[in-house]
């Protein structure tokens, strides 16, 4: 028997590795780590919160005295939207009642006559037009409104003028036979010289103006720096109809 080799000790072991394999390895680990995770909680917050509220259903169940309070709140509801649909027709009722009784009268003139908001009033008159309750026409820059007993193609001359009559020998009355009376001259007056004319003071003044511009008796442009005031078509025949002085 030949001389023998003994292996007393394994200095260095080298093993070719896949770096690259090993990596991938790591990151597919990770992803789907990541993936469980975004999936995990999502689900527990909708378990949670379904759970909560089904605590809190059937405590409401449970409890009479919380669930008769939430079904008379219900009923509150309900009998609030009813009640705002009766309001809405009564205000209508108004709306319609008030332009027979003054048919032609303009949209300025019903917010003073009813005492309504500007949302309020045009969405009441929104309605009446659409169930051709009322209808309305252009003079100049206002829009004038006629219940639905009134011929719509009747002529502008042909339709009826809403009568009113202020005192003669008010401020008002005075304002109005003024304006009247200079309705011809080149230049309409301004608020400062229908005061100094009637012996007013202008608040007095201003404040009868815009009443009487509320009314639909008097319009206003603006020339230079000033106001100035003229009559309306309502006025006129105002005054022809009665016996006023200028």
């Amino acid at each position: 028997m030949g001389p023998g080799f003994v292996i007393e000790e394994v200095l260095n072991q080298w093993a070719p590795t896949d770096e690259a394999s090993v990596t991938s390895m790591e990151s597919e680990d990770s992803e789907s780590t990541l993936f469980i995770q975004q999936i995990v909680a999502p689900a527990t917050t909708v378990v949670v919160t379904t759970s909560l509220l089904s605590i809190m259903l059937l405590f409401v169940v449970n409890t009479e005295w919380l669930r008769i309070g939430l079904l008379n709140g219900g009923l509150a509801l309900i009998g609030m939207v009813r009640r705002r649909d009766y309001d809405g027709d009564f205000q209508r009722g108004r709306v319609v009642g008030y332009l027979v009784a003054n048919p032609g009268v303009h949209f300025r003139a019903l917010l003073a006559a009813l005492d309504m908001s500007n949302g309020q009033l045009a969405h009441h008159l929104k309605v009446l037009e659409e169930t051709e309750m009322i209808w309305r026409r252009r003079d100049g820059r206002m829009m004038r409104y006629y219940p639905s007993t009134i011929d719509s193609k009747l002529d502008e001359n042909d339709l009826p003028v809403p009568l009113l009559s202020p005192d003669p020998n008010s401020l008002q009355g005075r304002i109005l036979e003024l304006l009247d009376a200079t309705g011809n001259d080149i230049v309409n007056l301004s608020q400062k010289e229908l005061a100094v004319r009637l012996e007013s003071s202008q608040q007095l003044i201003s404040h009868h103006l815009k009443t009487l511009e509320a009314y639909g008796l008097i319009e206003r442009d603006r020339v230079g720096m000033r106001f100035r005031y003229r009559l309306t078509r309502e006025a006129l025949f105002l005054l022809e109809s009665t016996d006023l002085d200028v």
